[in-house]
């Protein structure tokens, strides 16, 4: 306010001893009359700056709205753009959007022409109103009229673009401002950048890692005297980082740590963007730095410990914690939850529960999540005593378990085989309140089907299935090999293709009903499954490959079996016993000896490498030898003891002997 009345004084119409009265109007209340009667003195004599001047000093929009109205009521004023702008800025920011709607309508009406701040000022406001649709409108509105953002309102509406989620437009926004060169434009026209044009366009450009022309930019900066903020200072470490450029960006960050010019945030956001880079000898650096400079806080214990969690220095990040004590700096809720999440994540639950417990007793606990992510630990490697036991120790402090770390346990139960305990927990899930949601009832599904339950298990699996998640692919492969092994044909089929139509079906889900379809000699419908595994890409383990290979040979189809082994070899899957024995069948169907292939097999189990060469140039043979037809043989030279006359002219043997030998793929 003293600036603007310093600035009336040195107007020729309006002498100090009026400075007063003006001072009294800028607080006025929202009153007419008395408005009218304050500046009744200047009714014909303020002109645009004064009045302007005015509009920016108030701090009340129905104030502003009132002078505002004043002013229109004069014929003798002329409002401008600059005051309408003026106006649509405190009604934004009081968010008053009925205010600012009736104000636009005003200008169209008056043919007040909006200019590239008025835009600018209605995008920032909603924006920061949280109207972010209503914000974009706005730009498109803006470009309608053939008007561009200039720098501040480009950083608005990236920021915009972003805050809706929409990450693509945001960066197809800029690329295309950065092609209108408006930075060129302003210095050809003889205008100065400001700080936050440099700070907006510095930022752009690091982020999309434009070394070249965000060094540009800072050297500018620093030949006009203009200071680095911290926010960008950082910004460009990340940027050298992400360009491979690492020992510039030490560089970087060291001159500024000598200026001394760091706060400890400053040292924060450095030494996360080293640790996220995975350049922790440049972070541990840049922390020694910051201690150096007694900047510790609890925000750079907390990165650092990150830092440590990313390079699985884990013993470092316990030590680091420790070490807080002596600088009297009191760990918060994000020091233990960071903690307890990197050591629940390596598989060291142990070491997160004494924090967990370190934690409870600081009483920084506010709900389950901390116990939770050791809890879940324990339970994925199999300790579910330590589970128990630290759930039971977490609600004796009355912490209340949510359903998630309900599910945790009830599925660790599940897995364990263990019905009444999976049970217990689903009981008492329902006495705290909560209802079984999808994940908890899939845990359920693969428990019944684990133990054999097939009416809980299909009492289960259809209430999951009228749910609007629907159930996920493990429940509805642990319902199929339920179905297979009780031989339920027509069940097991309405699953598959159930999963086959919403494209759920991955190869275990062929290859059960391929077993299912072998062991009930459905052999026609075998090999059209193992037809469209292959076709679909589906086969890649043991068990599926050596199904496939033996229901070809079940049909007569030996050619197809030996290129599936081959396809097998290619993708460098190791056969198992069932495909050697499968493929001992084509040989015999070719005319090879029992004893033979029993030579071939000793060879094998002495020596894996040499014995599976063998196999492959054995089948590499028949299949060069063998037709089309796969009802003959050709000349071969697979094995001494056999004569390659006698192997041509021979006729094919029987398929004596498949059923035998077939029996034990799956078990």
């Amino acid at each position: 306010m003293q600036t603007h009345l310093q600035y009336l004084g040195r107007i020729p119409h309006i002498d100090v001893v009026c400075l007063q009265t003006f001072s009294v109007f800028a607080k006025a209340a929202s009153n007419p009359k008395k408005s009218d009667r304050t500046l009744k003195p200047w009714e014909e004599t303020l002109n645009n700056k004064e009045r302007t001047i005015i509009l920016k000093e108030q701090s009340d929009w129905e104030r502003a709205v009132e002078i505002f109205e004043w002013f229109k009521k004069k014929d003798c004023y002329e409002l401008n753009i600059i005051h309408y702008n003026i106006m649509l800025r405190i009604l934004g920011r009081a968010r008053r959007w009925d205010q600012v709607e009736r104000l636009w309508s005003e200008m169209k009406s008056r043919n007040v022409i909006p200019t590239n701040s008025t835009y600018g000022t209605l995008i920032d406001s909603y924006s920061k109103g949280g109207l972010k649709e209503k914000a974009l409108l706005w730009l498109e509105e803006m470009q309608s009229q053939g008007l561009q953002p200039d720098e501040v309102t480009m950083g608005i509406v990236v920021q915009t673009y972003k805050l809706a989620g929409e990450f693509e437009e945001a960066e197809r926004f800029f690329k295309k401002w950065m092609s209108v060169g408006y930075l060129s434009k302003m210095k050809a026209a003889r205008l100065q950048p400001d700080i936050v044009s440099y700070r907006t366009l510095i930022y752009a450009f690091s982020i999309r890692h434009m070394v070249s022309e965000a060094e540009a930019l800072t050297l500018e900066m620093e030949e006009q005297g203009l200071e680095m903020d911290e926010f960008t200072q950082s910004a460009l470490t990340r940027m050298y980082l992400g360009a491979g450029l690492v020992e510039q960006s030490w560089a970087w960050f060291e001159k500024f740590h000598q200026d001394g010019r760091m706060s400890s945030e400053c040292y924060s956001a450095n030494i996360d963007a080293f640790g996220e880079h995975e350049e922790l000898s440049l972070a541990e650096s840049a922390y020694r730095c910051c201690l150096d400079r007694q900047k510790l806080s609890v925000l750079v214990f907390n990165v650092m410990i990150k830092v440590y969690g990313i390079a699985k220095k884990y013993e470092k990040a316990c030590e680091l914690f420790d070490t807080m004590e002596d600088h009297r700096i009191n760990p918060d809720e994000y020091t233990y939850n960071s903690l307890i999440q990197i050591l629940s994540g390596a598989d060291l639950p142990d070491r997160a529960k004494f924090y967990v417990q370190k934690m409870q007793e600081a009483g920084l606990i506010e709900d389950c999540i901390p116990y939770s992510a050791v809890i879940s630990n324990f339970a994925k490697l199999g300790e579910l005593e330590k589970a128990v036991s630290l759930f039971k120790e977490m609600v004796g402090f009355a912490v209340q378990p949510d359903i998630v770390l309900y599910g945790v346990l009830i599925n660790a139960f599940a897995e364990a085989g263990s019905v009444r305990g999976a049970l217990s927990y689903v009981d008492a899930m329902k006495d705290a309140g909560f209802t079984a949601n999808a994940v908890i009832n899939n845990s359920l599904i693969k428990l019944y089907t684990k133990v054999g339950y097939l009416n809980e298990a299909r009492e289960t699996y259809e209430l999951v299935r009228s749910s609007a998640d629907g159930p996920d692919i493990y429940a509805s492969n642990c319902m199929i090999d339920l179905y297979c092994e009780r031989g339920m044909i027509k069940e097991a089929e309405e699953i598959f293709e159930d999963l086959k139509q919403r494209t759920d079906a991955n190869e275990f889900s062929f290859a059960m009903m391929l077993r299912m379809y072998k062991k009930a000699k459905k052999v026609s419908k075998a090999v059209k499954i193992a037809h469209e595994m292959k076709e679909l890409g589906l086969l890649s383990e043991p068990l599926s490959y050596s199904n496939a290979i033996e229901v070809f040979v079940m049909d007569g189809r030996l050619k197809e079996a030996a290129e599936t082994f081959f396809q097998m070899m290619d993708a460098g899957v190791q056969p198992n016993d069932a495909v050697f024995r499968s493929l001992g069948i084509v040989l015999i169907r070719c005319g090879a000896s029992n004893l033979a292939i029993d030579h071939m097999e000793s060879r094998r189990k002495e020596d894996a490498k040499s014995g599976l060469k063998a196999w492959a140039e054995t089948m590499s043979a028949i299949m060069r030898a063998y037709d089309d037809t796969l009802q003959s043989c050709g000349e071969t030279k697979y094995l001494s003891e056999l004569d390659a006359d006698d192997v041509t002219n021979r006729k094919p043997k029987p398929l004596t002997g498949v059923t035998n030998l077939t029996q034990s793929s799956y078990g």
